[in-house]
């Protein structure tokens, strides 16, 4: 995913799919830290010319990533 459009994936309304709706990351993002006490945060990777982009939830001591 290139820069411009990695920083804009937890705002509303944002999507790169065409029939998309693009809350689903940013009612994530607002849930976890309203309700949880943690933060998701993302991270884009670039191996061997491939980006992947890696959603990182943190509350206390546990961490998930996919």
């Amino acid at each position: 995913m290139p820069k411009s459009k990695f920083s804009k994936i937890f705002e509303p309304g944002y999507t790169s799919k065409s029939r998309g709706w693009g809350l689903g990351l940013s009612l994530a993002k607002r849930i976890i830290e309203s309700y949880h006490s943690g933060e998701l945060k993302s991270i884009n990777l670039k191996y061997n010319h491939t980006h992947s982009t890696y959603l990182i939830f943190f509350h206390q001591h546990i961490m998930l990533y996919n």
